[in-house]
């Protein structure tokens, strides 16, 4: 019998990474309400920093 390759539920909800850079740049992504996310990508880092507060 052949080995069939599943995916698992992790990989099956796993959004693309573009989908997620979008949405952590996006200000409504952030409790606390920030004007602004500033996105700064490094050769291998993409930080954001969301008003007075930084995510990477």
């Amino acid at each position: 019998m052949a080995a069939v390759a599943r995916k698992t539920t992790r990989q099956a909800k796993a959004a693309p990474l573009a989908e997620k850079l979008r949405f952590l740049a996006r200000p409504e992504s952030y409790p606390h309400n920030p004007p602004t996310v500033e996105v700064m990508e490094t050769h291998m880092s993409v930080a954001f920093l969301a008003g007075d507060r930084s995510t990477s």
